[in-house]
């Protein structure tokens, strides 16, 4: 009985595995090449999922640092229900438009959040606590992450050798 058990746990184990490797593999194909530069200083962060509106909801932070612009996405229709400053400490200039813009973009990569740094570096989260793939603009070199923890993957893709 326990090594049926042993079996089922290696089982599912391999086959989340490859369920990750298939969505990393996949993201690259269709976007290694993408044009990020739109999101540019933001980060966005699919915050969490109701399933009864099938309504993603999306925070979306910019350089002031003032808290997330809250963007609610039907993600059967993809379109915004709904919007929010209310976590922002200045809301006056919430550059919503850009930001539901960005939002529904976001939506269509299919990932748990999205990075775009100053001068371009690129951060994807799949699934993990730090970012799973990392597209540098130039040399990797990005502080905050260890390089020996990255392996170059594709052009100036880097992915997470961790998990």
């Amino acid at each position: 009985m326990k090594i049926v058990c042993l079996v089922g746990i290696f089982s599912l184990l391999i086959l989340v595995s490859g369920c990750y490797r298939y969505a990393r593999s996949t993201f690259l194909e269709k976007y290694a090449d993408e044009d990020f530069s739109p999101f540019k200083n933001i980060y966005i962060l699919n915050r969490d999922y109701d399933p009864d509106k099938h309504t993603s909801i999306l925070f979306v932070f910019d350089e002031r640092e003032d808290g997330p612009y809250v963007v609610r996405v039907n993600s059967t229709l993809g379109k915004i229900v709904g919007t929010s400053t209310h976590m922002m400490d200045d809301a006056r200039n919430p550059d919503s438009i850009l930001k539901q813009q960005l939002a529904l973009k976001f939506m269509q990569y299919h990932i748990s959040a999205l990075d775009v740094d100053s001068v371009g570096n690129v951060r994807v989260w799949m699934k993990h606590e730090h970012p799973d793939l990392i597209r540098v603009s130039n040399v990797m070199n990005i502080p905050e992450y260890n390089r020996s923890d990255y392996k170059k993957i594709k052009g100036n893709w880097y992915v997470n050798t961790e998990w």
